[in-house]
C-alpha cells in the first residue's frame, strides 16, 4: 500500500463520485478507479458499492476512512514541522460553559501529536467568530450561531438546560421543580451579544413557561454566573454539563424545560486545507467521551 492509494480512496470516498475525485486529484478516471481496486485488493475487503445509481462506501469503507484521514493529516504536518524545524502552534478559542465537553478532546489531541505547540484562548461565541477570521485562534469551542460569515460550524452535541439555584435558596431542596415555579425570580444571566444563541434559548424557554425573566444581574462568562447564583444574587439556566464545575449550587431539570443548547466546533472555511485544522477536527469527529459527559445526569 502506498501513500497515494490512501489519497485516492479519501477523494473518492469524500466527493461519493469518481469523475469528480479525479478532477480534484488532477488525474484521470481509469488510473484512479484502478488504483482503488488495487487498494481493495490489498486490504482484501471492497471499499465502495458501485452501481448506476452512484458510488457508496461500504462498512469497511466506513470504518477505514477516518483512519485514511488521519494517516494522510500525520503525513502532512511531519512534512510542514520538518520544513519548519519548529514545533507549529495551533490555538483553541473556547466558550467559558464548554470546559467539561472539550477536556477529553484536548487531552486527546495533546496525546497524538505532542509535537504541536497547543494553546488555549478564553472567548465568547462572538469574539471568537471575530477570531477565527482574524486568525488569531485555528478552532473554536462555541454555542452557535455565530454572528458574520465565512465560518464552518461542526455541532458537537445538544445538551440540555438545567435550572440552577443556590444551596440556600428556599426552593432549592424541592425535589422537583418547575421552570414556571420561577416566574417571580431574579435571574443572572449574560449579555446577548456574547452568545446570543444560547440566550434566545433561555429567553424562550422562560417563555414557554409562561414568564419573561426579570435580569436582574449580568455575569461575562459561566464560571460568573455560577458564582453570582451561588451568592444568592438570582437563579439561571446554564448547560447541564456545567454541574461538573459547579459548587454552592443546586441544579434542577424542571419537566417543563425542554431547551437544549448545541455546543459546535467552528473553523474558518478560508482554512480548512490546513492539515491541523483537519487533523483536530478528525480527532473531534472520532471522540465518545464529550458525548458520554454531556448526555448524563
Amino acid at each position: 500500500m502506498e501513500l497515494r492509494h490512501i489519497r485516492y480512496f479519501v477523494a473518492v470516498a469524500e466527493e461519493l463520485h469518481f469523475r469528480r475525485a479525479a478532477e480534484r486529484l488532477n488525474v484521470s478516471q481509469p488510473p484512479l478507479s484502478q488504483q482503488i481496486r488495487q487498494l481493495e485488493e490489498e486490504l482484501g475487503v471492497a471499499l465502495f458499492v458501485r452501481n448506476r445509481r452512484g458510488v457508496s462506501l461500504t462498512p469497511a469503507g466506513r470504518r477505514f476512512l477516518p483512519r485514511a484521514r488521519r494517516i494522510l493529516s500525520d503525513v502532512d504536518i511531519a512534512l510542514l514541522l520538518t520544513k519548519r524545524d519548529s514545533a507549529q502552534t495551533f490555538t483553541v478559542g473556547f466558550v467559558s460553559s464548554a470546559t467539561s465537553l472539550m477536556a477529553p478532546i484536548l487531552r486527546n489531541f495533546r496525546g497524538a501529536h505532542p509535537e504541536i505547540d497547543l494553546r488555549l484562548v478564553e472567548g465568547s461565541t462572538s469574539q471568537q467568530g471575530d477570531m477565527l477570521r482574524s486568525g488569531e485562534i485555528d478552532v473554536g469551542f462555541l454555542r452557535p450561531p455565530v454572528p458574520g460569515r465565512g465560518i464552518n460550524i461542526e455541532i458537537l452535541v445538544q445538551e440540555r438546560l438545567a435550572l440552577i439555584l443556590a444551596n440556600d435558596h428556599p426552593l432549592a431542596g424541592r425535589p422537583q421543580l418547575k421552570l414556571a415555579d420561577m416566574a417571580r425570580e431574579r435571574f443572572v444571566l449574560f449579555p446577548r451579544p456574547l452568545g446570543p444563541g444560547l440566550f434566545d434559548s433561555i429567553i424562550v424557554a422562560c417563555r414557554k413557561a409562561g414568564f419573561s425573566p426579570e435580569i436582574d444581574q449580568i455575569g461575562d462568562s459561566m464560571l460568573t454566573i455560577l458564582g453570582l447564583v451561588a451568592a444568592g444574587q438570582g437563579v439561571s439556566l446554564v448547560p447541564a454539563s456545567l454541574k461538573r464545575d459547579a459548587s454552592g449550587v443546586v441544579f434542577h431539570q424542571p419537566n417543563d424545560l425542554e431547551e437544549t443548547t448545541a455546543l459546535a466546533a467552528a473553523y474558518s472555511v478560508e482554512r480548512l486545507g490546513s492539515p491541523f485544522i483537519r487533523t483536530f477536527i478528525d480527532s473531534v469527529r472520532e471522540m465518545q467521551t464529550w458525548r458520554e459527559i454531556a448526555s448524563s445526569p
